[in-house]
């Protein structure tokens, strides 16, 4: 799992926004059930608009676009939370608008969300850090009904000089 800013280095005087990235790679040769996200938002940063969140997932080279039905999201101040529930089947869809239902998320794909991010009014040089928290549950498996859960944390860094 990986959070980058894109720039991760910006002027005071910037004014427009940057934009998070995210990636949940599944590197475990078991097939994931649900992947929670809570997203910690650099501290006074906003973002404008919750429908500006971009999902994505990356299948053998090819990205196919999440359908926003399917992901339940939420944009709490300085926190977004976002929910994606594979066993329920979620829609995606390649380049050419062709769509079709994922109900596990496999082994060697990667989940990819990205969203601008502006700054506040008044910004202060030095290193920022936004944290994000991933919680991973497989299916459930022999001996373990609900499935495997794991909580990984990253962190990434923006400086403003």
């Amino acid at each position: 799992m990986d959070k980058e800013f894109k720039p991760n280095l910006i002027s005071l005087k910037r004014k427009g926004s940057i934009q998070p990235r995210i990636e949940v790679a599944n590197k475990v040769l078991l097939n994931i059930s649900r992947i929670d996200i809570t997203d910690y938002l650099l501290p006074d940063w906003i973002i404008k608009n919750k429908n500006s969140l971009s999902y994505s997932i990356l299948i053998d080279e090819s990205e196919y676009g999440l359908q926003f039905k399917n992901v339940e999201k939420g944009v709490n101040g300085d926190t977004i939370n976002i929910t994606f529930n594979f066993a329920e089947g979620i829609e995606i869809t390649d380049e050419n608008g062709n769509w079709k239902k994922i109900y596990k998320f496999e082994p060697n794909w990667t989940l990819i969300m990205k969203y601008p991010m502006h700054p506040p009014k008044q910004i202060e040089s030095g290193q920022k850090t936004a944290e994000i928290k991933v919680k991973v549950t497989t299916f459930p498996l022999f001996g373990y009904p609900n499935g495997i859960s794991t909580i990984i944390s990253n962190r990434a860094e923006l400086e403003v000089r």
